[in-house]
């Protein structure tokens, strides 16, 4: 040993030979011992002994000390935590996200990584909902999907020109990055005020128009209810709320226009479905008092009164969806961001007053005073928290039938019982906007004339100063004079769409001394001035009234009058606290349907980006260690007694350690305790101890998500059409197929639809229709084994350059679905079906319509049409193009044949029983398109005959014969003119029984429960597994068991002699 060397570790080294054992490194003036595997200790330098440990900052390189961060699977220094983009400081309590290994900001992440959703174009960085359509996963928020599905309202339409930045779009980063030009424009409080903003905004849509939604949904179902056991004050005071509900909306969409009008905008469309929906809640009403002129005491669930309420609840909807559009497009487009928060702020106070008829609405002072109305804003809704200022009950008095006690402050309150919806001067029902003073005198604006000079207050409508996105209307108010015409041309004004300007009632006074009391209209003045021939004596107090003002005004008005009808035939008691007893033990026919009909169920993922970081402490380590040149017993003899008394007192808090963080399963510490952790690494002889500081609140820990609240524990205005038809079902004493045991096509799992077809084959073959068909071709319809259409395409004899591959018109189903498919839920059942999303898009959108309108044209030449005025039209013209130009239409050449022949046996339940036969052996996605289409056409049907001037005319069999030559013909369509009629019949009996067709035969539902026999056969070709569905029907006609049977050999696979130990039949009986 000659110059420089070191004692160390009881041994002597050159100084240039006591190195790092892992780099090398010269570490005399600080080590770290180790135990090596030769059972000596070896010198580590201060980084690779805490990279041992598995304690390096994953910025800087070096060891960590005292507090450190977690994230990742890394470790970080307090001060190097930061967005990996931009120097931003991550806190303990600050949320970091993650992607592909590394940290980023909320702005950074938001703009470059974050999914956007579809509905709002904001950021999804909680809870979304994944929906495939058109082979690529769609994300929405839970409430943007929600508003969607209800309304077909997106919150925000996407830029066309900023495509969403996904993960894709990094790859290509160097050549096209679009996340650029956000963060150009925001900033990160920007961003992030926008994305509160939007969450905060679209929650609120949701939850508040969801429960007005269910409100008025449980008033419809209520009324009903109600009306079917014969407690007719009950229905009506259900009929007053509901009726509120009606104004409120109405009141919201008159303030709407309001702000349309002031900017000089064309307005919403929303005249037509506002009539229709006061036209069906009178036509309700008119039934109910006809259902006590026959005697009968109770009101039967009629085809007219389900087509009623389900029109009732159809156009609710539609005019929610309008208020909400327009609501929107003042916010997006106009920057009017009131207009939402007014129209939400309406509904959501008449939901804390919990719909109450009776509850003050005048808004007032302090002091008790009544808020006088300013010059700026909607004359009819000014002062009051929600509804029309008139029909308030301080200015309209208390209802006469309603349950609560007499309001002493509303004593005073002049009520006209019944009121008059005739003008005063002219005798004519007042049907649009008008001129009030007070609330039950009313006139026509230009029946409010100056006694003197003749002057009216209507204001005529501007013809040159229209402004020009008011044009359009001309079309539709000609449209509506011609429907009139048709209708037999009643007396009175026309009724017009036109937005029109506003009586000039500050024009006209009245003179007080000539006001007298009548018993039609009240106190009511004889003598009318303008303002320009008044005197002293006269007063003013005229007001005008919108065309929804009166609409809910009349709505009262018809209300009103049932109730004293009704008390005249002594339906109704004579005072209305003297309420009828409720039946108890009576059937209530809606009971059990409202706890079954669940509207929605969403299968929600949580975007697992966001994290909190985990913050430990190294409470304690080695400071490490210097080589000195001194004596090797020395060094011996301190090592053992300095490393002694720290082992035992690290002992302790070692088991509090374990014995809080328990078993394996990771817990959350309550506040205050700490996790105390040993690093892995050379446990016995590591100088290291961890303290873990838990964050109990954080995101990452598995907090629950809130549920969305809502309709998933109600019923909604979809569901009023099935809740009275499963009323109607159980007052004939019938059962629907969704109310049995009896599961439906689309429920069922490949094993048991392979079961139904073959079965299905297997039923046709030993029919008088076996000679109709051929087997072999049947059975490449009903192939149990993944054929795909290219399959198909490319079988010899198919000539490939014939078949359309790309667009959506004339391209083949199987094609078009596989590559632009759709999750649609529009058909019979709450499962899912398989369909092209042109055909889930525009059923969606024409649900949303007026249907009584667009069936009349359903079959018009669309040439002939200006489809940019007539929406659903348009669609229901391109809906039947799209059904028209599929290479093999809808019901398949293959089976037009067999559908035909079903038709002409001469038994009406075999008819029947063929026709569901032939319909199984459709191709699935053949065969989920009909159950949309279908679906959707019943309903549509709803609306045919609502009335003698109403209604689309469209019944069942008038919707199959429009629809028939676009969806059944035989291949070449020369078939003869008989075949046309047995198609009509075809498609009319499928639509009339598709309850039936959409299920699995009840004489399949044996061979459901064996379906064990068939599990191992789903490879076995068609022919095969069709003759084993032969066996098992022999077998069990016999009497006998169908036992399990190898797919290969066909024999049991268990010798005849090797009885089964599970087998109970092997068994000794007991």
């Amino acid at each position: 040993m000659q110059g420089a060397f070191v004692r160390a570790l009881g041994a002597v080294y050159h100084l240039n030979c006591f190195k790092c054992m892992d780099c090398s490194v010269v570490v005399a003036s600080k080590f770290f011992p180790i135990d090596g595997v030769d059972g000596k200790q070896h010198p580590l330098c201060e980084r690779d002994y805490f990279r041992r440990l598995n304690l390096i900052c994953a910025k800087c390189g070096q060891a960590l000390r005292g507090s450190y961060i977690t994230a990742c699977n890394k470790k970080f220094h307090v001060d190097h935590f930061t967005c990996s983009v931009c120097p931003t400081l991550f806190g303990p309590q600050d949320s970091y996200y993650e992607h592909e290994g590394d940290v980023y900001c909320h702005y950074h992440y938001s703009t470059r990584f974050a999914t956007k959703c579809a509905g709002c174009n904001s950021a999804i960085l909680k809870q979304f909902v994944e929906i495939n359509r058109n082979m690529r996963d769609e994300c929405w928020h839970p409430e943007c999907y929600m508003i969607n599905k209800f309304w077909n309202v997106k919150v925000n339409v996407r830029r066309p020109n900023s495509l969403q930045p996904s993960t894709e779009s990094v790859d290509q980063q160097p050549t096209n990055q679009p996340f650029l030009e956000e963060e150009r424009r925001e900033s990160a409080t920007s961003l992030k005020d926008k994305q509160i903003r939007m969450e905060q905004q679209v929650y609120r849509i949701w939850t508040v128009l969801s429960a007005f939604e269910e409100s008025s949904a449980a008033c419809i179902s209520d009324m009903l209810r109600q009306v079917s056991n014969g407690q007719y004050l009950e229905a009506i005071r259900m009929a007053e709320k509901f009726i509120l509900h009606v104004e409120v909306l109405f009141a919201s969409i008159d303030d709407l226009e309001y702000h349309f009008a002031r900017l000089n905008l064309k307005g919403m469309s929303h005249v037509r479905e506002a009539r229709m929906l006061c036209r069906k809640t009178v036509d309700l009403f008119t039934l109910l008092s006809h259902t006590q002129e026959t005697g009968a005491r109770r009101m039967g669930m009629t085809q007219e009164l389900l087509a009623l309420v389900t029109g009732l609840a159809h156009y609710l909807k539609i005019l929610i969806r309008i208020a909400l559009t327009g609501a929107l497009k003042l916010e997006r487009e106009q920057e009017v961001r009131e207009a939402l928060g007014s129209f939400l702020d309406k509904l959501h106070m008449l939901a804390i007053q919990a719909g109450n008829p009776s509850a003050k609405r005048m808004m007032k002072r302090a002091n008790g005073e009544v808020l006088s109305p300013g010059e700026q804003g909607n004359a009819g809704t000014q002062g009051v928290t929600y509804g029309f200022k008139s029909l308030a009950p301080e200015n309209a008095g208390e209802s006469p039938f309603s349950g609560g006690p007499r309001d002493p402050t509303l004593a005073k309150v002049n009520v006209v019982n019944p009121p008059s919806d005739l003008c005063v001067k002219c005798g004519l029902t007042v049907e649009e906007d008008c001129v009030r003073l007070g609330t039950y005198q009313r006139w026509h604006s230009h029946c409010l004339q100056c006694i003197t000079c003749g002057k009216a207050a209507a204001v005529p409508i501007p013809k040159e100063s229209t402004p020009k996105p008011l044009e359009d209307k001309d079309k539709l108010e000609d449209r509506e004079r011609e429907k009139e015409k048709n209708d037999g041309g009643k007396d009175g004004p026309k009724l017009s769409s036109a937005r029109r300007p506003p009586a000039n009632v500050r024009l006209f006074v009245y003179d007080a001394d000539s006001v007298k009391d009548s018993p039609q209209f009240g106190p009511l003045p004889a003598v009318i001035f303008c303002t320009d021939h008044a005197h002293n004596g006269c007063r003013t107090g005229f007001q005008t009234v919108s065309r929804l003002e009166q609409y809910a005004f009349l709505l009262n008005v018809a209300l009103r009058r049932l109730y004293v009808l009704l008390k005249k035939r002594g339906v109704v008691p004579a005072t209305p606290n003297a309420s009828a007893p409720r039946e108890v033990g009576g059937q209530d026919p809606y009971g059990d349907d409202i706890n079954r009909l669940k509207s929605v169920h969403l299968d929600r993922k949580l975007s697992a980006t966001a994290r909190v970081p985990k913050r430990s402490t190294v409470v304690e380590s080695p400071t490490g260690k210097v080589a000195q040149p001194t004596d090797v017993m020395h060094s011996q003899r301190e090592a053992p007694t300095q490393r002694a008394p720290q082992q035992a007192r690290l002992q302790k808090p070692q088991q509090q350690g374990y014995s809080q963080t328990g078993p394996s399963r990771p817990q959350i510490s309550p506040p205050g305790t700490v996790d105390v952790i040993r690093p892995s690494f050379a446990r016995n002889n590591t100088e290291v101890m961890i303290v873990d500081e838990s964050t109990p609140t954080s995101p990452a820990g598995g907090v629950d998500e809130p549920r969305l609240p809502g309709v998933e524990d109600g019923i909604t205005l979809a569901d009023i059409p099935q809740l009275v038809e499963a009323a109607q079902a159980r007052e004939q004493h019938r059962s629907l197929p969704r109310q049995g045991s009896i599961p439906f096509i689309a429920e069922l799992s490949p094993v048991e639809l392979a079961i139904v077809k073959h079965s299905a084959v297997l039923a046709l073959q030993r029919s008088s229709l076996r000679d109709q068909f051929d087997l072999d071709e049947i059975l490449e319809l009903v192939e149990v084994k993944k054929s795909s259409f290219w399959n198909k395409l490319f079988k010899p004899g198919n000539d490939k350059k014939s078949v359309k591959k790309k667009g959506v018109f004339g391209v083949p189903l199987e094609l078009l679905v596989e590559r632009e498919g759709s999750d649609s839920l529009h058909g019979a059942s709450r499962t899912s079906l398989r369909v092209p999303s042109f055909i889930d898009d525009v059923v969606s959108a024409m649900r949303q319509m007026d249907m009584s309108e667009l069936t009349d044209a359903i079959d018009r030449d669309p040439s002939s049409v200006d489809l940019t005025t007539d929406n659903p039209v348009q669609l229901a013209a391109l809906l039947k193009k799209f059904l028209r130009e599929l290479p093999d239409p809808l019901l398949t050449y293959k089976l037009h044949r067999l559908f035909i022949a079903s038709q002409a046996l001469s038994n009406e339940a075999e008819r029947k029983r063929m026709l569901h036969m032939v319909s199984l052996i459709l191709p699935r996605y053949h065969r989920d398109t009909m159950e949309v289409l279908f679906v959707f056409l019943k309903w549509v049907a709803s609306f045919a005959h609502m009335d003698e001037e109403t209604g689309s005319k469209m019944d069942l069999p008038n919707l199959a014969t429009v629809i028939c030559p676009s969806i059944l013909y035989s291949r070449g369509r020369d078939g003869i003119r008989d075949e046309s009629f047995g198609a009509i019949r075809v498609v009319t009996s499928l639509l009339e029984s598709q309850d039936e067709f959409f299920c699995v035969p009840e004489e399949f539902l044996p061979i459901l429960h064996d379906q064990d026999y068939f599990i191992t056969s789903m490879e076995l070709p068609s022919k095969d597994f069709l003759k084993k569905c032969d066996t098992y029907t022999r077998l069990k006609a016999s009497g006998r068991t169908p036992a399990l049977m190898s797919p290969v050999m066909g024999s049991s696979p268990f010798g005849s002699g090797t009885p089964r130990s599970d087998d109970p039949r092997s068994m000794p009986p007991r």
